[in-house]
């Protein structure tokens, strides 16, 4: 008999969101290897659109519980009727009054379904280890207290994004007092996990700074990075399936503080389009990304096409064009993310627009790509052919692959 494990993932598949991609890798790796996998996630929203992993967790090993969604969907994601602005702003001064930290978290109230849940399958399948995932971070304190009741039982904490040091989850219009609890409550949660990790070396070490209250707690922080499926980089591309063009690509959401980059790339097609149209007409940005205030920004520009994601066809798009994009925001500009690995893995060179940091340094180091840097640079990068030019080094990324990474998580819980 296998190996039997839980994972809480807020928006585990068949959820949509990126939220989901990680522990899904991991599940189906560790099932394949035969591990019995339970996790637990939330209802879907109403509208949900099936996670493209969602067949990475279809096996007989791994079973998936679903409880209610904690915080009402017109609160998590309103609507722009009068109706929902009102029940919105009258939850949100509920919220104010019930919890004592960010309000912004689609799991305050899953208290007591998520505790209930995880002792049923403990006392009933034999649970050995947790793998809770956040966000959202008020459920990881609710499997830290079920984690006191089973000592013997070994909990891993992982963050896939920022906490306390976090830009979103309303975390930076917090008063003294309700941010002084979310830090108390990362504590207690850390002081109760056997291992906390973390996608990048540098978002460790950002947890760890974040209190000087876990400073003889090193020992329990790991890295964990963000895995290559080579399963996904089975799809076939026709190279230059539009034309001659140069297309680069990117897929997935455009994300809040990336405006000013995206407003600077507008402004570098559109100045190359008047300079020389002939030239210009042999680019083409391909963004497949959902509807947002970001998304508006790229519309009516004639270098740029935007469309929705397409899912895992978007190896397919990737495979068969010239560069793949990387956009980093200031507040993730030292992040690897999963798009980052996934693209040195499709073996095309990288086209970064974004803040510079160590991924730009890392790109720009190792030859493996090109930096936007304004309107000059598109320009010149074209004028001198070196936007044509996309020979570039090819990174190692094999010790990315999933089955590589699920032996360091293997080695992190023993």
């Amino acid at each position: 008999m296998g190996e039997r494990i839980l994972i809480v993932n807020f928006d585990f598949p068949m959820n949509e969101g990126i939220g989901g991609r990680r522990w899904a890798k991991f599940a189906k790796q560790l099932a394949s290897e035969g591990t019995i996998v339970h996790a637990i996630k939330a209802a879907p929203i109403k509208e949900n659109k099936t996670s493209p992993w969602w067949t990475d967790v279809r096996s007989e090993r791994i079973h998936i519980h679903t409880l209610p969604r904690p915080v009402p969907e017109f609160f998590t994601h309103p609507g722009n009727g009068i109706e929902q602005k009102i029940l919105y702003r009258l939850y949100k001064k509920y919220l104010q009054l019930a919890d004592g930290g960010t309000i912004y978290d689609q799991s305050i109230g899953w208290d007591k379904p998520l505790k209930n849940k995880i002792r049923e399958l403990i006392e009933t399948q034999g649970i050995s280890k947790i793998y809770a995932t956040g966000a959202p971070w008020n459920m990881l304190r609710c499997v830290a207290e079920v984690k006191e009741q089973y000592p013997t039982i070994q909990l891993l904490v992982d963050y896939r994004d920022p906490w306390i040091t976090a830009m979103n989850y309303g975390m930076r219009g917090l008063s003294r007092k309700r941010f002084q609890q979310e830090k108390d409550d990362q504590l207690f949660i850390i002081e109760r996990a056997n291992a906390v990790t973390a996608p990048n070396d540098h978002l460790v070490r950002e947890i760890y700074e974040s209190d000087e209250r876990l400073k003889d707690m090193w020992q329990k922080f790991h890295t964990l990075p963000h895995v290559i499926d080579p399963d996904d980089l089975e799809y076939e591309g026709e190279e230059n399936y539009l034309d001659t063009k140069i297309r680069i690509t990117y897929g997935g959401a455009l994300y809040l503080g990336t405006e000013r980059y995206l407003e600077q790339l507008v402004k570098a097609c559109n100045s190359l389009y008047q300079e020389d149209k002939d030239l210009a007409s042999q680019l083409s940005f391909e963004f497949f990304s959902p509807p947002s205030a970001q998304r508006k920004i790229l519309e009516n520009c004639p270098l740029i096409h935007v469309a929705d994601p397409i899912g895992k066809e978007l190896f397919s798009k990737m495979k068969s064009g010239n560069y793949s994009m990387i956009l980093l925001a200031g507040h993730n500009k030292d992040f690897r993310t999963t798009k980052y690995y996934e693209c040195l893995a499709m073996a095309k060179p990288l086209f970064f627009l974004g803040e510079h940091g160590e991924v730009s340094r890392e790109i720009e180091e190792n030859d493996i790509g090109l930096l936007f840097e304004s309107a000059n640079t598109l320009s010149a990068l074209a004028k001198t052919e070196r936007l044509f030019n996309y020979d570039f080094m090819r990174h190692e990324s094999s010790k990315h692959h999933l089955r590589e990474v699920t032996k360091t998580l293997r080695q992190i819980l023993k």
